[in-house]
């Protein structure tokens, strides 16, 4: 078995093994919100793990609570519209909207860069 020299565990992200908080590094751009628990590279307090990445737990509490709203008013006007094609396009849009927010908008608002983020070479 050979010795711990410092960089084999250099560079490790969410749920690897680790040895000290230097050696969990996030793929995300920016300060590292990891740190070694356990030997374990898991989000810092402040974070939530989301989709695989640490991510602020607001964010991810405003995606809940618009998305509800959404629904809340998508249902009621698919129940109460007075024609079936009105309706439908309103449940389209909401379909397009609940993908937008839950999937492009983690880029643009999150500033995570979850979708196309740069690969690390340090």
């Amino acid at each position: 078995m050979h010795a711990y020299n410092g960089s084999c565990y250099r560079n490790v992200v969410l749920g690897e093994i680790c040895i000290n908080h230097t050696d969990c590094h996030g793929i995300e751009p920016g300060p590292s919100r990891l740190e070694c628990i356990l030997g374990e590279c898991k989000c810092q307090s402040e974070y939530v793990e989301h989709y695989g990445f640490c991510s602020s737990d607001g964010f991810r509490t405003s995606n809940i609570v618009e998305l509800t709203l959404l629904c809340i008013v998508v249902v009621c006007w698919f129940i109460f519209s007075e024609t079936v094609v009105v309706a439908w396009i309103a449940l389209a849009l909401a379909i397009f909207y609940m993908f937008w927010i839950m999937i492009i908008g983690n880029y643009f608002f999150d500033n995570n860069n979850y979708m196309w983020r740069p690969e690390r070479n340090d």
